[in-house]
């Protein structure tokens, strides 16, 4: 209705008020967050659409910490298993790497030893469904965090392959991943190391493969070397 349209203008208004007059005291930031779940509050009782506790405050979160640099972000529960792998190289998943293609969503790797593979799931079956989730419309991020999950927990997939559905079950496990999957010397005198993370083994991975890639070259004493690093946030391929 226009009375809870114009409710909700004016205590968003005063908000922004209170917050232009932020300290760092502790009664400013207690009085900030009154101000906060205000607004919360006449969000969801006002607005045309629901609007639950969660997704309102991870939107703020998130909010906020934009507005400090580009580097500061927030990673709810869901995504525990994205930090592990960011920090370690390790995460609870199904060993696979996943890519979208137009609205499908491919089975694009597959790690040799990890369930997934074990299990039957081949390189180009296209994802369906994750436990009792239809994926169809889903992004990338969102059927990456179906598959991923605590280590031996039982997840089941439905795949497409040939215009067939197949189904599988079975536990996920705890994957690792190098951050140097590879590295070779060229004809050339030229070597090449590929870096896959910044995960916390990544330096004594590249060390070790340029003392190695040394040893193929130990005859010369200068040799250049061509690194390169993709930034998976930036393509649509995602480990699962």
């Amino acid at each position: 209705t226009m009375k809870n349209k114009f409710s909700l203008w004016v205590v968003i208004v005063g908000a922004a008020l209170f917050m232009s007059a932020s300290t760092d005291d502790a009664f400013e930031t207690s009085k900030q967050l009154e101000v906060f779940t205000a607004v919360l509050k006449q969000v969801q009782t006002s607005y045309v659409e629901d609007v639950g506790a969660e997704q309102a405050v991870g939107a703020a979160i998130k909010g906020m910490l934009k507005e400090l640099d580009p580097y500061t972000v927030y990673y709810p529960e869901d995504q525990i298993e994205d930090v592990r792998l960011l920090q370690t190289g390790e995460y609870g998943g199904i060993g696979c790497i996943i890519q979208k293609i137009e609205k499908d969503i491919y089975i694009s790797e597959l790690n040799q030893m990890g369930p997934a593979k074990k299990a039957g799931i081949q390189v180009g079956d296209i994802l369906k469904k994750v436990d009792d989730t239809k994926i169809e419309d889903f992004s990338i991020s969102e059927v990456s965090s179906l598959l991923k999950g605590t280590p031996d927990s039982e997840v089941s997939v439905v795949v497409e392959r040939a215009g067939t559905a197949q189904s599988f079950v079975f536990n996920r496990a705890n994957i690792k991943t190098k951050a140097v999957p590879f590295y070779g010397m060229r004809s050339d005198g030229i070597g090449y190391l590929y870096l896959d993370g910044f995960t916390a083994s990544a330096a004594s991975e590249v060390r070790d493969a340029l003392l190695e890639l040394k040893k193929e070259k130990r005859l010369i004493r200068e040799f250049f070397i061509i690194l390169e690093w993709l930034d998976q946030k930036g393509t649509e391929k995602l480990k699962d």
